[in-house]
């Protein structure tokens, strides 16, 4: 409920442009989202490996919602909200969240959970390196040890890309996504996507 209502709030109509500065003194984030936020700490989120469709669904709305966070946080810190392509990679790992007593970064969740413990984007140049050279990372974001694994999703779904939104102005729309239809969703998602980006 509080996803939706920042949703359809802060949105341009594009439903891809965040007003971050506008979201800064509003009622519904300082009152109504940071409180949840700060309890993600303390929520057992181990029922989610009973449903992939499940643990799909919380972590691509946790990643959007907390891009949307840590922008603010860095408007509040900084005055400016544009990131340069060079600063991308350490505000990803930069900004860290305690979820079910787990620390996790925006890479963490994005490359490490669902994109199947990819070691994609840990810092500028492995980042420079992939997409220049195309040089690939070697080894995984999560040890056999990490308790973070057991999140990371068994299929690599390539549809996710698109309803992940790193905060950029080429973004998927903002949406916020439910187990029971994940699939669906996230098929429009990439139509809706592909056919805005077309040439």
């Amino acid at each position: 409920k509080a996803t939706e209502e920042l949703y359809s709030n802060f949105l341009d109509e594009t439903k891809t442009l965040v007003d971050y500065i506008r979201i800064e003194e509003s009622e519904i984030f300082n009152a109504g989202l940071l409180p949840i936020l700060a309890k993600l700490a303390f929520v057992s989120i181990t029922p989610l490996l009973e449903n992939a469709n499940q643990c799909k669904a919380f972590f691509i709305n946790i990643y959007n919602l907390m891009n949307i966070h840590a922008m603010v946080v860095r408007y509040r810190k900084e005055k400016k909200i544009d990131l340069h392509v060079l600063q991308r990679p350490l505000f990803y790992s930069q900004y860290k969240y305690n979820i079910g007593g787990q620390t996790y970064t925006l890479s963490d969740i994005e490359q490490g959970i669902l994109r199947k413990n990819s070691s994609l984007a840990g810092d500028v140049a492995s980042t420079v390196l992939e997409f220049a050279f195309n040089a690939k990372p070697k080894g995984e974001r999560f040890t056999l040890q990490d308790p973070r694994r057991k999140f990371v999703l068994e299929y690599l779904d390539p549809r996710i890309h698109f309803a992940l939104n790193p905060g950029t102005v080429s973004g998927p729309e903002y949406k916020y996504y439910t187990a029971a239809e994940i699939d669906i969703q996230l098929e429009l998602s990439a139509r809706e996507y592909c056919k805005r980006n077309s040439y």
